[in-house]
């Protein structure tokens, strides 16, 4: 199911079912281990340096629903996190008219 949620549905064409892709992600790690938790952010953060907007966006969305999941790993692969999102630079559209996007 996690399979599924992740290579196909949230990169579906309906932003719609990428978000209820997100929040059922989000559902199924609470009740797992802390290292598919990592795994799947680790994943899902690769993913950052794509163009493909609906790509783009079912990422964003993965990791903000798994943002409370990874409460549970440990301060060190918090940390570890931290530094693997911080690394990879949000890239802007080439459409957009924004040059550059910054992070918190």
């Amino acid at each position: 199911m996690v399979r599924h949620l992740v290579e196909v549905t949230l990169r579906h064409y309906d932003p719609e079912l990428r978000s209820q892709a997100a929040m059922a992600l989000g559902e199924v790690v609470k009740q797992d281990s802390a290292e598919l938790v990592s795994a799947l952010i680790d994943s899902q953060i690769g993913k950052l340096a794509t163009r493909d907007v609906a790509l783009l966006h079912g990422t964003l969305l993965s990791l903000a629903a798994l943002a409370p999941a990874a409460e549970t790993v440990a301060a060190s692969g918090a940390d570890e996190l931290k530094l693997k999102v911080s690394r990879e630079p949000p890239r802007a559209h080439p459409q957009s008219r924004t040059a550059s996007v910054v992070l918190c």
